[in-house]
């Protein structure tokens, strides 16, 4: 009996205080924040399924990515608001790092391994927030291909061989002019 009565105080001051509005209004922003990824999904996938599984795949490695960030606290925006202190440890020392993520599209569309296969999801993390590489020397076979055909979003292509850097000192050059 006492639940009943406990049950109902709860139902009416949340009925009251109008909190089923907030829960409602959580709940349709939600669902139309995975429709509109649905539908930027389906520009590039077919099929129903296809389009499901691939939003799913990015809410839930978005949502990983999240819950590390949030438990490790190794990301944190700093005061200014453009950048971000990144906080991570190797061999025992703790290191920290300013960094100012670039906005707007990203200027590598796909990279391509020599097989034809899409490694953008393997290769790009390494490039940083800057695009820059981390102003270090990489090549393909460091990732462990032959060749990385890069095709950026001006519609120009560019391939690297096995042992071919990318461009790091044309990228430090561009920055520094552009300070």
């Amino acid at each position: 009996m006492y639940t009943e009565i406990f049950l109902c105080i709860v139902v009416f001051y949340t009925w009251r205080s109008k909190t089923h509005l907030v829960f409602k209004d959580t709940i349709v922003k939600k669902v139309n924040n995975f429709r509109r990824l649905n539908s930027l999904v389906a520009t590039t996938e077919t099929g129903y399924f296809k389009i499901a599984y691939v939003s799913l795949k990015l809410v839930a490695k978005a949502s990983y990515i999240s819950f590390i960030q949030y438990m490790n606290n190794s990301v944190k925006r700093v005061k200014e608001g453009k950048a971000y202190e990144l906080t991570y440890v190797i061999n025992g020392r703790l290191y920290k790092m300013i960094t100012n993520p670039i906005r707007g599209p990203v200027p590598i569309l796909q990279i391509s391994n020599d097989d034809g296969e899409d490694v953008t999801d393997i290769v790009l993390p390494y490039m940083g927030p800057q695009y820059d590489w981390h102003y270090r020397e990489f090549s393909p076979s460091f990732f462990g291909y032959k060749s990385l055909t890069f095709e950026l979003s001006d519609g120009t292509e560019r391939t690297y061989e096995e042992t071919e850097s990318f461009p790091v000192k044309e990228l430090m050059l561009k920055r520094m002019m552009n300070i």
